[in-house]
């Protein structure tokens, strides 16, 4: 899977695996395609959309330098609609397709099949035989994350990313953090704006409280 943007010639130059949602987005951007540069041109005014959009659909707006992981998705745990297309598209790219009813089903690139199979006819897509387990190699991790959030019961995480470690790390960092700014807020003496008026309401009934005494005594 390649995912890449360069400027050519003042234009914008996206290479991408097809996904009919990028395609859509393509049409609504003018993107034109180029046959001789296999690329697809937008204008460069709209680096920041086309670059969100590619980390949406495909986990990153360039894949040589992203971080990579491995995936293993239980199709049986997918519901139907993603399973009985002629196209699998999942994790950023295209899984398995049948292009036709009476053809095998052939695997995406870096996809293999650990358990179960496909029939070699089917008139419902891809339509893999229980228990089919597919391993997914090179998977930008951004699109690991969106898919395990997506379908954690499908979706297993291999290697050294544990995804769900490393959301657990990053709040825990962020707690902390939370509670260091508080100790140096208090022992700086730099309070925020609520705690300053807080303590010149205060201040004003303790004020208040002793001019009623005072009264009362003279």
């Amino acid at each position: 899977m390649m995912v890449k943007v360069e400027t050519r010639n003042g234009m914008l130059a996206v290479t991408c695996p097809y996904s009919q949602a990028f395609l859509s987005f393509a049409k609504m951007r003018n993107g034109k395609w180029s046959d001789s540069l296999q690329q697809r041109l937008f204008d460069p005014r709209d680096e920041f959309a086309v670059r969100s959009t590619l980390v949406d659909i495909y986990g990153t707006d360039d894949y040589e330098s992203c971080a990579k992981t491995a995936v293993r998705v239980d199709l049986d745990k997918l519901s139907n609609d993603l399973v009985y297309v002629e196209h699998l598209f999942l994790l950023g790219r295209e899984l398995a397709q049948r292009k036709f009813p009476d053809r095998y089903v052939d695997l995406g690139t870096d996809v293999v099949a650990i358990s179960g199979g496909f029939p070699h006819k089917s008139r419902r897509g891809v339509d893999p035989l229980e228990g089919t387990v597919l391993e997914v190699r090179g998977v930008p991790i951004m699109a690991a994350e969106k898919a395990l959030q997506d379908y954690p019961a499908a979706i297993t995480v291999l290697g050294e990313y544990d995804i769900t470690a490393l959301q657990e790390e990053r709040d825990y960092h962020a707690k902390r953090l939370a509670e260091l700014d508080g100790l140096i807020a208090r022992y700086s003496g730099i309070f925020r704006e609520d705690d300053i008026i807080a303590d010149l309401q205060d201040d004003d009934d303790e004020a208040s409280a002793n001019s009623s005494e005072q009264a009362v005594e003279g």
